[in-house]
């Protein structure tokens, strides 16, 4: 399905044509340079890769068997004379292949004599490592300050664009627009679509894609679909959750791959999700590359800042509304005063109906932080049950339990139908979340702050019966008629919900007043 590439986190090359996103200086870029061009001899199959520094052959140490790769981007400066000898300069050769230089550059003697490097050249063509020979004044001091000011000057030049891309990224953060004008942002850097995925790989948002256009390149949907059945290969791999990832996209054998960049988005360590910059072209442009990857780490970054940001402040309002739920269905209120203020605040009229609904499950049993951001995804969901303009929904986490309090409208028969109606919407849109031990129940509608709090006392004695006798699931029982019939003892029936199999009584969940 894909061909992964795995990068550095760190991209230092943004313009050159031939440019390593790890930060070294193009080979060919390098040897374009009046000083060497035209210098190679042999080879050329190695030109493809980077340099970053330059080293003389007597900085190196000796050769031999037990010398380590350490010269990894290291263009090596060596007199002619060390090659003078045909045995000794292929076993040197290939000692400095197998060190890992990037290429070698034999200066001639100051006499301007130059060996026969018929075998030394040979050897370089097998060890795939450029060998070239200087002009006189092409000595270490002049190599070394070329490739050096080379280096200098790109990471200056890197870090100059780079600052730019996090200027125009932090003044998105900045006004908090949020993640979609994030997004947009991104997109108009890059000139290309992105996707920003949740860690489960959920899309949040995606820009940039045109309308109409044609390709998987213009197909969000279906790139994250095929991005979310790699993603137990991200998890696993270390590199890919904390760096940089390339992969190709491919849905056929014979279709064009679309190549993705995929930077992962990590706030104090947790994987808050994924920045996804998808190239229009195959095969990618290097330049646009280049300063893809850029754009995608800093994106990535200002992304997570703008996430932890709502997140935030999500959390200290879902903070603030669970203190109100919790003082509302525990009758915390130091007077009327203070439960007016605060209910304004949430929406909540005191003078209205409201039936309190409880629900717990295993998985909402507090043991740890993934259990309580799963609580909260779970409050989050109950909010969005049947939304309705005239009916205010409060839902908080309080312990191993989602407390629902649902506004209750029209006369007493359609209250209870409504009550019930909503606690079957609840259970069918949480059991595929919460698994099957999802247990709900609910008291009866009651007017204001002390209803909400003996219907939360009716629906907890509910749960405890429905605990202790086996209950599967929530069975609502619809009177006949609204008004209260009595039972023996002068007990009052038929007050809230039931618990059971279908077709199977259940005790009922009623208080003793």
């Amino acid at each position: 399905m894909g061909t992964w590439h795995r990068r550095p986190s760190s991209v230092d090359l943004i313009d050159a044509q031939d440019r390593d996103p790890s930060g070294q200086i193009s080979l060919r870029a390098l040897l374009a340079e009046p000083l060497l061009r035209g210098r190679v001899i042999a080879g050329t199959a190695g030109l493809s890769r980077s340099a970053s520094w330059c080293l003389p052959l007597s900085e190196l140490g000796e050769a031999g068997p037990v010398s380590s790769p350490d010269l990894s981007g290291m263009v090596v400066h060596l007199p002619a004379d060390a090659l003078a000898e045909p045995d000794e300069a292929c076993a040197l050769v290939a000692d400095l292949a197998r060190r890992d230089a990037v290429a070698l550059l034999v200066w001639p003697s100051p006499e301007g004599r130059v060996p026969d490097l018929t075998r030394a050249a040979r050897a370089a063509e097998e060890a795939r490592i450029p060998l070239l020979v200087l002009p006189a004044e092409a000595d270490y001091r002049a190599v070394s300050r070329l490739v050096g000011q080379k280096a200098l000057a790109q990471t200056s030049h890197v870090l100059e664009y780079g600052s730019r891309v996090h200027r125009t990224l932090a003044e998105v953060l900045a006004r908090g627009s949020g993640i979609p004008a994030m997004a947009r942002a991104v997109a108009g850097l890059a000139r290309c679509p992105v996707l920003v995925m949740d860690a489960d790989g959920e899309t949040l948002v995606c820009a940039g894609f045109e309308p109409g256009a044609a390709g998987l390149a213009a197909e969000p949907a279906r790139i994250a679909d095929l991005i979310a059945e790699r993603l137990p290969d991200l998890r696993e791999s270390d590199d890919c959750a904390r760096t940089l990832t390339e992969l190709n996209l491919r849905e056929g054998e014979l279709d064009d791959p679309v190549r993705v960049l995929i930077a992962p988005i990590v706030v104090g360590g947790d994987l808050y999700g994924r920045l996804v910059l998808v190239e229009n072209v195959w095969p990618p442009d290097a330049h646009d590359l280049a300063q893809h990857r850029v754009i995608a780490e800093h994106g990535a970054t200002l992304t997570g800042s703008e996430m932890l940001r709502q997140r935030s402040v999500r959390a200290a309002e879902e903070q603030a509304r669970g203190d109100f739920v919790e003082s509302l269905v525990h009758g915390r209120f130091a007077d009327p005063h203070e439960l007016e203020a605060r209910a304004r605040h949430h929406g909540f009229d005191p003078e209205g109906r409201y039936a309190v609904h409880v629900l717990t499950a295993g998985a909402l049993l507090p043991a740890g932080r993934r259990d309580q951001r799963r609580a909260g995804a779970v409050t989050r969901m109950v909010q969005v049950v049947e939304p309705s303009d005239t009916q205010r929904t409060l839902a908080a986490a309080i312990g191993p339990f989602i407390v629902v309090i649902r506004q209750v409208t029209g006369d007493a028969l359609a209250g209870q139908a409504s009550v019930a109606q909503f606690a079957g919407q609840l259970h069918r849109a949480l059991r595929p979340h919460l698994g099957d031990d999802l247990r709900l129940t609910h008291g009866r509608a009651g007017r204001g702050a002390a209803g909400v709090a003996a219907s939360y006392y009716e629906a907890r004695v509910a749960m405890g019966l429905a605990r202790h006798t086996g209950a599967a699931r929530v069975r609502v029982r619809r009177p006949a008629r609204p008004r209260r019939a009595e039972g023996r003892g002068g007990q009052r029936r038929g007050a809230g919900v039931r618990q059971g199999d279908p077709g199977r009584a259940a005790p009922r969940a009623q208080p003793d007043r």
